[in-house]
């Protein structure tokens, strides 16, 4: 098959024959009508949808006429976009075979590869002089007896998986002095339910948290006090995606607060959106608001720069910071299969319309540009 004339973007979708539905709908239905302007067929397909025998894929267009998807089979995309998101070990090695050998086939080209874990993305940034001081002290949590000497020399403990997301399995362990307890734990589950405990020993609470833990991997992260005067958590999401000329852009930032009592602000834990210059203002008065406006801008595309180095391509970011009441900025996490729910109750919807629009540009390009081999490192595209 020549993919040289092949137009169309492929959308990895998560597993499953159905047409695209719940919160992901929304996007594709929005990535298939920007692709409908720039002249591209946005196709949307799951792992196991993929013939490697015929270079096709069972997937879905979306037909705006009737404003509906359409079954088909069509042929195996040139340009991929992986939004796909596994719910089990099984669709994991599905996913993870099929991936395999998509980045194989010569004529197929990812808008961008994923980042390894949080770990090896801690590193990269910890080597970067620009970087490093705005990174929380974090170790790899190999043995739950780490958890004594740490919680001795610091008080206070976060937890959270490798591979984690949505705020999912982490964990506040910290002292509750005035109580009849040693320490407490808060945090949430693999489900993202709310979690509470307290122990009246640190061998209790060791034990908790090796059972909670089980075989996951885990950081272990000095816990920041990233709340609000009256302790509202909260967090600053920055969504950096290539745009139409292969260019790092920065598409907009919002915050996240959390409810009274959540570890975290994520909204899958039943955090809020709000616009992060209003917010910043609020709680920063004076001219401190826009200076922290213009840092995370900054970083955000340094960000994006140092681990592009060493990825490979890469076309979007989803980048958590947390800023102290003294203004200090700590890079938290980041993400390349970055979330939008936040963004679509702020602003009007302009920030959500172009991160929903960038992707597709940023596929343009790279169906107009000379091909590179898979893997291959580019800053600029």
């Amino acid at each position: 098959m020549d993919h040289t004339v092949n137009r169309c973007l492929g959308v990895l979708a998560s597993p499953g024959k159905t047409a695209p539905a719940g919160g992901s709908e929304s996007f594709f239905r929005r990535l298939s009508q920007n692709g409908a302007a720039e002249g591209i067929e946005v196709i949307v397909f799951s792992p196991d949808g993929i013939s490697f025998e015929y270079e096709t894929v069972d997937g879905f267009l979306y037909s705006p006429s009737d404003s509906a998807w359409r079954e088909g089979t069509f042929p195996l995309p040139a340009v991929l976009y992986d939004r796909c998101f596994c719910s089990n070990s099984a669709e994991q090695r599905l996913y993870r075979r099929q991936l395999n050998r998509l980045h194989r086939l010569p004529g197929i080209r990812f808008l961008g590869g994923g980042l390894r874990g949080k770990w090896d993305v801690q590193r990269l940034l910890a080597a970067d002089p620009a970087l490093a001081p705005h990174l929380p002290l974090t170790r790899r949590l190999t043995d739950p007896h780490q958890l004594e000497p740490w919680l001795e020399l610091h008080g206070a403990a976060f937890l959270k998986p490798e591979a984690g997301m949505h705020g999912k399995g982490t964990l506040h362990i910290y002292r509750s002095p005035g109580t009849d307890f040693s320490w407490s734990v808060r945090g949430r589950d693999r489900a993202n339910r709310p979690v509470r405990q307290d122990f009246g020993t640190t061998l209790e609470m060791r034990r908790w948290v090796r059972d909670f833990i089980g075989k996951r991997r885990y950081l272990l992260q000095q816990y920041l006090p990233l709340t609000t005067p009256d302790g509202t958590a909260y967090d600053i999401r920055s969504l950096m995606q290539k745009d139409g000329r292969g260019l790092w852009k920065l598409t907009g930032m919002v915050v996240r607060s959390g409810r009274p009592g959540s570890v975290t602000s994520n909204l899958h834990g039943g955090g809020i959106p709000c616009e992060a210059e209003a917010f910043l203002r609020e709680h920063f008065p004076g001219g401190a608001s826009g200076r922290l406006m213009k840092t995370l801008s900054v970083l955000s595309h340094r960000i994006a720069l140092i681990l592009e180095s060493s990825h490979g391509r890469l076309a979007e970011l989803g980048i958590d910071f947390g800023v102290c009441r003294d203004g200090r900025i700590h890079i938290l996490e980041v993400n390349s299969k970055p979330g939008r729910a936040a963004f679509q109750s702020i602003d009007g919807g302009k920030t959500a319309r172009s991160a929903a629009s960038n992707p597709v540009r940023y596929a343009a390009y790279l169906l107009r540009t000379q091909r590179e081999p898979a893997g291959a490192t580019s800053l600029g595209g």
